[in-house]
């Protein structure tokens, strides 16, 4: 059965451009805030302000981004509280399958394989590819090896028990 389900939905590379942004500002001991991460992306790729904001709550409804509040220690904001961004910390169990769609490497509403770790849009999947009523969905890619009549040689078995988990 093929059931789509929301795992992502910022993008990418500006999801990286922003961790980037953060780890910068974090480089020169500064708290990475809306301002300097606006002004570090304005400089860098050019993007609006009202874009970074956008990517900004992207990254942190999807928890590739932490929002955080602390109380200034220096200067003129000594024990106002303030809003900064900071890496989130690995999840304690990896997830079992990839967070954007294996055909386009785009977020949105996604298919999982229940054989390995890919995803793909509904759309993505090709008519002769879409699983029958009730079963369950087997991407192109498992199909292909399962139907494989060589006997894979053990360089290729250990990247076959990888991508099936």
């Amino acid at each position: 059965m093929m059931k789509a389900s929301l795992r992502r939905c910022s993008d990418p590379l500006q999801c990286q451009h922003l961790w980037d942004a953060i780890i910068t500002i974090r480089n020169h001991k500064q708290l990475p805030s809306f301002d300097r991460i606006r002004r570090y992306m304005s400089r860098m790729h050019n993007m609006e302000s009202d874009d970074v904001e956008k990517h900004l709550e992207d990254c942190a409804s999807d928890n590739l981004i932490a929002v955080t509040r602390k109380v200034g220690q220096k200067g003129s904001k000594v024990g106002i509280e303030q809003e900064g961004f900071r890496l989130p910390t690995p999840p304690e169990e990896p997830d079992r399958h990839d967070w954007y769609c294996f055909e386009c490497h785009e977020g949105g509403e996604v298919v999982c394989c229940s054989k390995c770790y890919r995803v793909f849009h509904k759309m993505c999947i090709h008519v002769e590819d879409q699983p029958y009523d009730n079963e369950p969905f087997v991407c192109v890619v498992c199909k292909v090896f399962s139907a494989c009549p060589i006997v894979l040689t053990e360089k290729y078995q250990d990247a076959w028990k990888v991508s099936v988990r």
